[in-house]
């Protein structure tokens, strides 16, 4: 796994977060992102923290781990 993959993403109080695959929708009071996630990453949301995983490890879908955690 990638090691910027790996860290949990804290969603502050204020921050509302929908997963409808592959839709992830962000919405804070700056305004609303909306990410399209590929089918190789599965994004979870447990305690207040989003967990972005692979479905399966290879080279290519590895840097897409970590870019895909950093937006």
């Amino acid at each position: 796994m990638s090691r910027i993959g790996k860290l949990p993403i804290n969603i502050p109080t204020t921050v509302n977060v929908t997963n409808e695959n592959p839709i992830l929708t962000v919405k804070g009071k700056f305004g609303t992102l909306e990410r399209i996630i590929p089918e190789i990453i599965t994004v979870e949301e447990t305690d207040g923290k989003l967990i972005v995983s692979l479905k399966n490890e290879t080279r290519t879908n590895k840097a897409f781990h970590g870019l895909y955690r950093t937006l």
